[in-house]
């Protein structure tokens, strides 16, 4: 992660039936012309862009943790909204009580606000079911408050279930398999070696492929030693030959990050739950940056700027998006830090 922490839900069209398939990461064309790879604590990550179209699912999605539901009870416009569980695993729990076969319930990519129902069974089954389960879903929603949803059925398929790292790895180029391996190298060098060495470090990230070369890092500001861990990264690159790579070091504040990390996670996913969930919002998505200063929180709308009412309905936004903001268990998150709420149309336009 950039100390430049900058947060936006993506928008990424994936067809209902090839939901599924987005979060096996396959989506072979654009797997074969980028692979990266970060190293996290003890933890490697394989990325390449089909992963980071599950990375915008999972953030795209309603969730609501115990913790954010006790907030949001606590706010006059989200106190309906008090789900203990995400939307979806709610969904799915009620519809099998009920008596469906129901493998489980996704939401679509944002900013399509649907619920896609994954029915288990025949096809028979599927056929006879689909629209007895998906008026059912309909009426689950309604009673959590959810009136900005709608829902589709999908007949849930085993071979889409994930597939696993080799399998991943078939469906990619020699060309690319081979800016793979060279990243295992590399990633596995540079954290022996940071280990060895006693570098303080959060994390770093390897990107590999025909169009970037590089290595990044993340140094808290009290580790002095930055020209060390830049040339120890650089003999390893050298004694591999894998060309020429640029060497990136994202110095940052520790206490300035938990607390940007704090509001990302504590703040933002309320926030945007509550305002996505109901019509009156008029919201498709929202957006965050602390650079440059003040933190911007972009509540992003379907109102067009002509519309004779969209004023209106910017400032009921704004105003309850500065209720939330000010209730006593965000303030203890926020800790004072500025910030700018900015409402915009679906044309880009600044309505408040």
């Amino acid at each position: 992660m950039s100390n430049k922490i900058k947060r936006e839900i993506d928008n990424i069209e994936i067809p209902k039936e090839l939901h599924y398939r987005a979060k096996q990461g396959i989506q072979q064309a654009k797997v074969e012309t980028k692979v990266s790879k970060r190293f996290m604590g003890n933890r490697k990550i394989a990325i390449s862009t089909a992963v980071l179209i599950m990375f915008f699912i999972v953030i795209g999605s309603t969730f609501v943790s115990p913790t954010m539901s006790s907030i949001l009870a606590k706010v006059p416009f989200l106190s309906n909204i008090t789900a203990s569980a995400p939307i979806e695993k709610v969904l799915t729990e009620e519809l099998n009580e009920r008596g469906y076969k129901v493998h489980g319930v996704d939401q679509a990519p944002y900013p399509k606000k649907i619920m896609y129902v994954a029915i288990n069974g025949t096809q028979a089954y599927y056929e006879d079911n689909k629209d007895e389960i998906l008026n059912e879903a309909e009426d689950i929603l309604l009673a959590h408050n959810y009136d900005a949803f709608s829902v589709q059925t999908v007949k849930y398929n085993r071979e889409k279930e994930l597939v696993t790292e080799e399998e991943m790895m078939e469906n990619l180029s020699e060309e690319t398999k081979q800016y793979v391996k060279e990243s295992d190298i590399l990633i596995e060098e540079i954290h022996q070696k940071f280990e060895e060495s006693g570098f303080n470090t959060s994390g770093f990230g390897v990107t590999h492929n025909e169009y970037d070369h590089n290595v990044t890092v993340d140094v808290p500001n009290t580790e002095k030693r930055t020209a060390e861990i830049e040339q120890t990264i650089q003999q390893i690159i050298d004694s591999n030959d894998f060309g020429e790579f640029d060497i990136k070091l994202n110095i940052f504040n520790k206490e300035r990050r938990e607390l940007e990390s704090a509001i990302a996670t504590s703040v933002i996913p309320p926030l945007h739950e509550g305002l996505r969930a109901r019509k009156e919002f008029h919201t498709k998505g929202m957006a965050y940056s602390f650079h440059p200063l003040p933190l911007q929180i972009i509540v992003k709308t379907t109102i067009d700027s002509s519309d004779r009412d969209a004023k209106e309905i910017a400032k009921k936004i704004e105003t309850n998006v500065e209720e939330f903001l000010n209730t006593e268990e965000i303030k203890k998150v926020m800790k004072n830090e500025p910030y700018k709420i900015i409402v915009r149309s679906s044309d880009q336009n600044k309505l408040n």
